[in-house]
């Protein structure tokens, strides 16, 4: 994984509005546990494409490196994509995260509205978990994708 590593460092080098390659390096340094450097990448990215995965996959790497940044992306991807039960799910997350269980309540409903599976209650009750640790689970798997 080091030469892997040091491949798409280079290539991002080279191409530092190649978006593929930013990605793949920051789930990598995800991966490694260098959460503040993924972030970072995804930061310091010109743009990010308008698709939900990778919307989202941005939100959820921000949401570790800089909560703020992440609320901003949410904030603005919901606008556009108000029925993504994925988006409201993050958002709470996030707000749970970050002590605001009444703005986490009101995603959590909208969440669980939009996708039944989605439990209030459940999400709720995992806000004893640290809700870094679910977004850093859903990020290693969205790095299997």
């Amino acid at each position: 994984m080091a030469d892997e590593l040091a491949l798409l460092e280079k290539a991002l080098q080279a191409s530092p509005d190649n978006w593929k390659v930013r990605r793949s390096l920051a789930a990598i340094l995800f991966e490694k546990g260098r959460s503040a450097d993924a972030g970072k990448l995804i930061q310091d990215a010109p743009e990010i494409p308008e698709d939900d995965k990778d919307q989202l996959f941005a939100a959820e790497l921000l949401s570790i490196a800089d909560p703020k940044s992440a609320h901003e992306l949410l904030d603005k991807y919901l606008d556009s994509n108000a029925a993504s039960a994925q988006g409201h799910l993050l958002q709470a997350r996030l707000f749970l995260s970050t002590g605001d269980r009444e703005k986490a309540e009101s995603h959590f409903k909208v969440a669980e509205v939009l996708d039944p599976e989605i439990s209030l209650e459940k999400e709720m009750d995992a806000g004893a978990k640290s809700a870094a640790a679910v977004v850093e689970e859903q990020v290693a798997a969205a790095v299997v994708e």
